[in-house]
């Protein structure tokens, strides 16, 4: 369920009684709003505060819904704002800017006289393609996170290994309690657990565990040649695991 009342919502209109009733319909419904008169300032105060979706005009003086949109898109009001959910609005039924603005890179058009139920359903459509992106990315950002820890990991194995230092196993975390593993039996079990990549990662991730306590005994015994052999194995397979996690973000 949206919280209308953490949604900000741009209005650029040039004609001001047209500002005040789509104000008034969205801040009835909890939404809140601001309203600009030409696409200029539009620019201009999308460069200087955050706003969640953008209503406009496609035809106004000074710089028209067509123009804003098309450089909203391009960056120029920030990269941020690039896939903003853009609702463009127009009262003409005869040249066709309805066309014209989605192809300009807004997502969807109204006409006026705006009807209250159909923007505020249009709002609420594109609002949840927000949530969807954003949750996508939350997915992504976590296993990026999950990789640099095991990267992490076994960096440090392979640096304990170049220093010839004596280590002992008790201080290498299990494949449980490693933040790698912490990952997997969370937010990774949640989110992924019945795809056969994840089931892969899960075997790799055990198993490069399994190697390093081997590889610390063959190095604390002395037998440099044998630790070498298993390090090895631990890097092709962490390589493996990494290209796998990197499949799972594909499947978003």
């Amino acid at each position: 369920m949206i919280d209308h009342s953490l949604i900000k919502v741009l209005i650029v209109d040039d004609d001001d009684i047209s500002c005040r009733v789509l104000s008034a319909m969205l801040n009835c419904h909890g939404y809140k709003s601001q309203c600009m008169s030409n696409g200029q300032d539009c620019i201009n105060a999308m460069k200087s505060s955050h706003f969640d979706i953008l209503l406009i005009d496609c035809l106004m003086p000074v710089m028209d819904g067509m123009e804003t949109v098309s450089l909203i898109r391009s960056g120029m009001a920030g990269d941020h704002y690039r896939e903003m959910p853009i609702i463009a609005i127009t009262a003409d039924l005869i040249m066709s800017p309805k066309e014209k603005c989605i192809q300009s890179g807004a997502n969807t058009c109204l006409y006026k006289p705006i009807d209250f139920k159909e923007l505020i359903a249009t709002l609420e459509s594109e609002l949840a393609t927000i949530g969807n992106h954003s949750a996508e990315i939350a997915a992504n950002d976590a296993i990026n996170i999950a990789k640099t820890d095991h990267r992490k990991f076994v960096d440090s194995i392979v640096h304990n290994f170049t220093d010839s230092q004596p280590v002992q196993s008790k201080s290498i975390p299990d494949h449980t309690s490693c933040s790698f593993g912490k990952w997997l039996r969370s937010h990774g079990s949640s989110m992924y657990s019945d795809l056969p990549e994840f089931i892969e990662i899960t075997d790799i991730h055990e198993r490069i565990h399994l190697l390093t306590h081997e590889a610390l005994e063959s190095l604390n015994h002395g037998d440099r040649s044998q630790a070498d052999k298993v390090l090895n194995e631990i890097e092709s397979i962490s390589h493996n695991m990494v290209m796998l996690l990197d499949k799972l973000k594909n499947r978003q």
